[in-house]
């Protein structure tokens, strides 16, 4: 090794080879969108549905795909998501836990809405099928 070089940069390029090869997967923290009256309207998000831990509402990530953080309460509040066949919407937050399954009548999206209360909600976006695909979540106070 030449002076003055570190051996963490013997590590950095293989490891980011690996990453790269899908070998090693890094793990990335859900992003919260925070919602006030003067926010944009409406909020997309896009992701990767599924993930590995088996719940009642498929297959979840481990950790939340969104986390979505509410100022003030909204009487009304809207979550839709288009994603793959299978694709589920699982919400946990201070008014409980709710899940959604498409189904024959969802035309291919599943919404939530109504009254949403203030607080932290955490949005997994799951498959029922045990494959993953992309999602679009969007977040509008429109009725």
């Amino acid at each position: 090794m030449k002076r003055g070089q570190s051996s963490a940069s013997l590590f950095t390029l293989p490891l980011a080879v690996l990453i790269g090869w899908g070998l090693i997967s890094a793990r990335v923290d859900a992003r919260t969108v925070e919602i006030s009256a003067n926010s944009p309207d409406p909020v997309t998000l896009s992701g990767t549905a599924g993930g590995q831990q088996q719940s009642d509402c498929g297959f979840i990530p481990n950790a939340p795909s969104e986390t979505l953080r509410l100022t003030q309460a909204f009487p009304f509040l809207r979550l839709q998501v288009e994603g793959p066949r299978s694709v589920t919407l699982l919400v946990d937050g201070p008014g409980g836990r709710f899940c959604l399954l498409r189904d024959q009548m969802s035309n291919g999206q599943l919404e939530m809405s109504g009254y949403w209360g203030p607080g932290n909600y955490n949005i997994y976006i799951g498959d029922t099928a045990n494959s993953q695909g992309n999602y679009v979540l969007s977040i509008s106070r429109r009725n």
